[in-house]
């Protein structure tokens, strides 16, 4: 069985959104991202993966497609394939996010 602590993938930079790969399968894929104060994540998406995005620490911003939504954490969104996410930091504490994305085909990294 493979084991993470979470906290152990959560770093920080200033230029943005840092995003460190926790575990992939042939069928999965799950990172950490970490958006420093004033940042954001994305926009990101696959056109063949479905994802999840739930957050650890902070509160966000999510845009999906049209939709947009304000939630704290352990919030989460669903991003369909094709379809692409943006989650921006919205409080003056640092965003720690969890993405798990099926299939990990290169899936759902930012632009």
């Amino acid at each position: 069985m493979d084991t993470a602590d979470l906290r152990d993938f959560v770093e920080f930079d200033e230029g943005g959104a840092l995003a460190r790969e926790v575990f992939r399968s042939d069928r999965l894929a799950a990172r950490v991202i970490s958006v420093d104060v004033n940042g954001a994540y994305g926009p990101a998406g696959d056109p063949q993966a479905d994802a999840v995005v739930v957050i650890l620490a902070g509160e966000a911003v999510f845009q999906v497609g049209r939709s947009r939504k304000r939630m704290q954490q352990w919030g989460s969104a669903l991003v369909q394939a094709g379809q692409e996410v943006v989650a921006t930091n919205a409080s003056g504490d640092p965003l720690v996010l969890l993405l798990v994305t099926a299939p990990p085909n290169g899936a759902s990294t930012a632009s």
